[in-house]
């Protein structure tokens, strides 16, 4: 019965320790990691200008604000 117990929690740890390889390995790769970076920066900078040649930014509720100069 021990041997049983022994050899499951084996297995267990070695199943483990695949699974946090691999997260590892996911995190590490940075060509992909790069492209995912490269990405959200190129929405997010397709957002902003979008939203200035719309001249969208006046709209927001800090362009209303008081001490926001207007020139």
């Amino acid at each position: 019965m021990g041997s049983t117990a022994t050899e499951i929690a084996r297995a267990a740890t070695a199943a483990n320790a695949t699974m946090v390889k691999s997260q590892y390995e996911a995190v590490t790769n940075l060509p992909l990691l790069a492209a995912f970076v490269a990405f959200a920066v190129a929405q997010s900078l397709k957002v902003l200008t979008t939203w200035y040649s719309l001249d969208l930014f006046s709209r927001l509720p800090c362009a209303s604000h008081p001490l926001v100069a207007k020139n």
